[in-house]
């Protein structure tokens, strides 16, 4: 009879245990992706304005394109637009096809939406569309007007797979969270149902039959697995919540860089919550122990802890890896690309030609600042216009935007982290963040070890070499994210940070707030060295870098007025007003008649709680905020909108000054006084992020290494 009940017990446990599993599983990765709507918005001004004819054709990855498997419709001549709604299928696995019209007319994209069952999924516009077409026929494609050029009646677009790809990550990821809870409410109900079944069933007794003393420690090892499951869960669900916006590059670039400096106040709700996970979860592991001591079942409650645990962590792990894309990442970063040798300008090659009075420099980079905190009427998304200020220093000056609209920079890859854009923006180059590693940047081998990217040639640089006084004035230790060593080798920077401020009196010994000290105190300090600066008979350049504005939440300083609902809008606009007030200040100065300003965002906000909230997830096609003020006479703002990213703002800086640069392009940058297409207007943002994640031999050898420093480290030939 006793066996029979441990049979049944055992059968009841395995049947809940496969159904629950079947139902997580099923929950958290089969993702229900039936009835998907395209809709294709073309542009407003080509010959096609009076509609006509699209066709879209689907089939899986190992079929041929037919008509039976097509969808056709009439463009709806209101907005230029025309929905696709695609039958019950799995777009994961499919590869798409459109025939956007069935004439040979001129023709543009402007924006691409996808809906799920109604709900919204993802948007994108027309230049990272056109970087997701693998091919044309009987088509030509304009990347910097955005036409396309129909050679026949019948134009067609092939898609690659990275546009499923990319509607299917944004999908996941706005339902990851909820889907996550209902698997660790799974675990729980696991948990409860097995501590029934191990508890509160009788237990055979046997008489004349001593039980003999159990160890505690299989229970104590698989506790921990328990508390670490649990940990983990919780903090996967906490990243994904409040840091779903910072890419995978930018954790694996913190993790081969010192971390010296990092402010980890964010992380306090995390830190506490585990404890308290630690905590809980220890306390009903001991009690439970104790009980099932005394039954003779402790072998069967450290295997429940354990295997609990180990499901626990295997949810984690899963959900992370599906969260972050870590497949594709190391499919990018294990492939090779020719972009650079194809596309890289050398700027130690290029000539430059100064003007005979050289212009001062005041290189102003504010933490996360988007256009994008501008208002809808500004070309911005907020509601209300969080960066009035901001916006007003944009349109009296140069953002290459058209008349009343703010423009910006985007960020690609391996520049969307603060040392990635200053790099950026400096150099015309990203930091490839599979190519630098622990060794490189932290003086663990021999060749380029303690350099960030010691073969680039840099804004700084080449300022050095003309004689200019530069300083680095942040408000955070210079040290995280090797900003020292980067700025300290590439123009020989007087580096002006947290520690310089204490050790010379300007702040207490013991103070320390956000990341080191207020922007408040940073627009103070670059008054003084300004005004020391100008004294000097050499030129100057200074480069700043604001903080308030750092993800989560930013820093609520004494300026900060309680005027919005989030106290991250609060801190925008605090920050949008501090900066205008240096920036008047500057303008009443003798020196700023002979000084151009340079106002740019480093990256983009990683702040995903607030995006979520504000943007209503990825509809809006963010920059960074960028204006150049008083730049040399000749730079005129072209009053049309450019595509481009923070790796043009490297020859477009020089340009500002204006120096002449032979051929107009420096790194992957351009000048955008110059009309020459960027890379962003030729290929898109898509093609771009892809292309810079891959491995680069020119990439290795010249930039993360090099040349000089392989020769230097190279054995002599004859040598012994």
């Amino acid at each position: 009879m006793g066996r029979k009940k441990t049979m049944v017990r055992a059968a009841c446990v395995c049947l809940f245990a496969a159904v629950l599993l079947c139902g997580v599983w099923y929950g958290l990765y089969q993702v229900p992706d039936s009835r998907w709507e395209i809709k294709i918005i073309y542009g407003e001004f080509h010959e096609n304005r009076d509609g006509g004819t699209s066709q879209l054709f689907y089939a899986k990855e190992d079929e041929e394109f037919s008509e039976e498997q097509s969808l056709m419709q009439n463009v709806w001549e209101m907005d230029q637009s025309v929905t696709f709604e695609l039958p019950e299928l799995s777009l994961a696995d499919m590869k798409l096809r459109l025939d956007p019209f069935m004439n040979d007319n001129v023709f543009s994209i402007y924006r691409v939406e996808v809906r799920q069952a109604g709900e919204f999924v993802a948007s994108m516009d027309g230049k990272e569309f056109a970087g997701y077409v693998e091919q044309m026929e009987n088509c030509g494609y304009d990347g910097r007007t955005g036409f396309y050029f129909p050679t026949s009646e019948d134009p067609v677009l092939y898609l690659n797979s990275g546009f499923n790809q990319r509607i299917m990550n944004v999908w996941r990821g706005n339902y990851l969270t909820y889907q996550s809870e209902n698997g660790l409410m799974s675990g729980v109900l696991l948990a409860m149902y097995l501590a029934f079944v191990l508890f509160f069933w009788p237990a055979e007794k046997k008489s004349g039959v001593r039980r003999a003393k159990q160890s505690l420690w299989p229970a104590w090892a698989a506790g921990f697995l328990l508390c670490l499951g649990a940990s983990l869960v919780y903090a996967v669900h906490f990243v994904m919540e409040r840091f779903g916006n910072v890419r995978l590059e930018e954790l694996f670039f913190l993790m081969n860089t010192a971390l010296t400096g990092t402010n980890l106040s964010s992380f306090y709700g995390l830190f506490a919550a585990i404890a308290g996970i630690v905590f809980f979860v220890s306390v009903i592991a001991a009690l439970g122990a104790s009980r099932v001591r005394r039954t003779g079942r402790m072998r069967a409650y450290a295997v429940w802890m354990a295997g609990l645990g180990v499901l626990l962590i295997g949810t984690a792990v899963w959900t992370a890896f599906d969260f972050f894309d870590v497949a594709s990442y190391y499919a990018y970063i294990t492939d090779k690309s020719l972009f650079y040798e194809e596309h890289f300008v050398d700027a130690k090659d290029v000539e430059l030609v100064f003007p005979e009075q050289k212009r001062n420099l005041i290189y102003l980079y504010l933490e996360s600042m988007e256009m994008t905190f501008a208002d809808k009427a500004n070309g911005g998304a907020m509601p209300e216009n969080y960066i009035p200020e901001l916006t007003r220093l944009a349109q009296e000056n140069i953002d290459f935007s058209a008349p009343d609209r703010l423009n910006g920079a985007h960020a690609v890859s391996g520049t969307t982290f603060t040392t990635g854009g200053m790099v950026a923006q400096t150099a015309g180059v990203p930091i490839n963040t599979s190519m630098i590693s622990n060794e490189t940047v932290n003086g663990e081998s021999g060749v380029g070890a303690e350099h960030l990217l010691p073969g680039a040639w840099t804004l700084g640089d080449i300022l050095e070499q003309e004689g200019y006084r530069q300083v680095l004035l942040i408000g955070s230790d210079a040290g995280f994210g090797t900003r020292r060593q980067y700025f300290g080798e590439h123009g020989g920077y007087e580096i002006r940070d947290y520690y310089a401020a204490r050790n010379d009196g300007q702040i207490p010994e013991d103070y320390y707030v956000w990341w080191g000290y207020e922007d408040e105190y940073l627009f103070e300090f670059a008054k003084d060295k300004l005004a020391e600066l100008a004294k000097e008979d050499e030129p100057f350049h200074l480069t700043l870098l604001t903080v308030d504005t750092h993800f989560s939440g930013g820093y609520w300083c004494g300026l900060c007025e309680n005027r919005y609902e989030m106290q991250y809008s609060n801190v925008i606009a605090c920050s949008s007003m501090q900066v205008a007030y240096f920036i008047d200040w500057i303008a009443q100065q003798d020196f700023y008649e002979n000084t151009t300003i340079v106002i740019s965002g480093d990256h983009l906000t990683m702040d995903t709680e607030y995006t979520d909230k504000m943007l209503y997830g990825n509809q809006f096609d963010r920059r960074t905020y960028v204006s150049i003020i008083n730049p040399a006479e000749g730079c005129v703002d072209p009053e049309t909108e450019r595509g481009y990213t923070t790796l043009d703002l490297y020859p477009t800086t020089l340009a500002a000054l204006g120096v002449q640069i032979a051929g107009d392009r420096l790194g992957l940058g351009v000048n955008l006084f110059s009309g020459l297409p960027t890379l962003y207007e030729e290929y898109g943002g898509a093609y771009l992020d892809a292309e810079l994640l891959k491995r680069s031999d020119l990439y290795a050898e010249k930039l993360v290494y090099g040349e000089e420093l392989l020769a230097e480290d190279a054995p002599e030939e004859n040598g012994i």
